[in-house]
């Protein structure tokens, strides 16, 4: 999914399943790391403990916390219910799709 939301970037083409490939790619890598099957706006709570367990900060881990939260929500309003993606904030939530994963599999 991640590899396929890059390549529509790529060519500039799916806007919306762009976003959702990588909603989706995040809620499938956390779902496996955490052992659970719930959705990504129910996840928040385990990954706090997941983290603290891997001895992230509190600071990082509230930090990390809150934007996925927000991430959650920019997901159901302009995604996952809706079709309102604004072209120049794709970019910004691929890197914050990145930035996710490449920090939750990495500690």
């Amino acid at each position: 999914m991640y590899n396929s939301a890059l390549e529509k970037l790529k060519g500039g083409v799916f806007q919306r399943n762009l976003i959702d490939d990588l909603r989706l790619s995040l809620e499938l890598l956390l779902k496996e790391l955490l052992g659970n099957n719930k959705p990504l706006e129910k996840q928040i709570a385990d990954v706090g403990g997941y983290q603290q367990a891997k001895g992230i900060s509190a600071e990082t881990t509230n930090m990390f916390n809150s934007l996925l939260d927000y991430y959650s929500k920019y997901q159901n309003k302009y995604v996952k219910h809706d079709d309102n993606i604004k072209e120049k904030e794709i970019e910004f939530i691929v890197d914050l799709t990145s930035t996710f994963m490449k920090f939750i599999t990495k500690h």
